[in-house]
């Protein structure tokens, strides 16, 4: 999963976001803010979500710093209320809707939905792997379909497949790519397969730019050696 800031920089100098961290946009160009979602691996992941700004998408400015605007309230204090991986984007209704790892292992993501990025709605936590024998559910992202009015989220989920765990050779995990689309945050398509390179992959995005959708992702095998290559589609 994602633990520097490398990999989401590297996504907003491609693409330069205009709609997943778009903080503000004024008429002029060199006036436009980007807003940057993030967490950190303190006190286990239970610090929640950071934000940070730039006008540039090279030069950020922690808000707080390290302010939490928003922490994971799920299960108990003593094994969870982790977050990982915050994702947040702003939808057609206004409203900034953020979702995020709960845990390591487990079907479900977080879910939590605000106006102005202080004041959050109360979470819950979707079972979007319901129905598989699932080891975790990562690195939720989404994008907003306009075509039929809906979120697709997305993420990464290594499953058990006709009694056995589907991994590499000696290692726990091995990711595709599952999506489910929402309209309300409330109800759920089942999960069907999103992205099958046919090896460990994890951390898509996926943003669109004149009128082509653009995948980046990150090439997770760890057979013979580590690869971990960001790769464009």
């Amino acid at each position: 999963m994602r633990k520097h800031l490398s990999f989401f920089i590297l996504i907003l100098i491609l693409f330069l976001l205009p709609g997943v961290f778009s903080l503000a946009k004024t008429s002029s160009s060199s006036d436009i803010r980007y807003l940057f979602a993030y967490f950190t691996d303190k006190n286990e992941n239970r610090n929640g979500m950071h934000l940070a700004w730039s006008e540039d998408g090279y030069t950020w400015n922690p808000i707080g710093p390290e302010h939490s605007f928003l922490k994971s309230d799920y299960g108990t204090w003593h094994a969870d209320k982790r977050m990982r991986d915050p994702f947040v984007m702003q939808g057609p209704d206004g409203l900034w809707h953020c979702i995020w790892t709960l845990n390591w292992d487990g079907n479900a993501i977080g879910y939590a939905c605000s106006k102005d990025l202080v004041h959050w709605s109360r979470q819950s936590y979707p079972k979007v792997m319901e129905g598989y024998e699932v080891r975790n559910c990562w690195a939720p992202e989404m994008i907003y379909d306009e075509e039929n009015g809906q979120y697709v989220i997305y993420w990464a989920s290594t499953i058990k497949e006709n009694g056995e765990w589907k991994t590499e050779q000696g290692e726990k995990y091995d990711h595709r790519m599952y999506y489910t689309t929402t309209k309300d945050f409330k109800t759920f398509s089942p999960a069907k397969m999103f992205f099958d390179p046919g090896h460990n992959v994890i951390d898509v995005t996926i943003q669109k730019k004149d009128g082509k959708y653009y995948m980046l992702y990150k090439d997770e095998r760890i057979c013979r050696r580590r690869r971990k290559n960001c790769r464009l589609l």
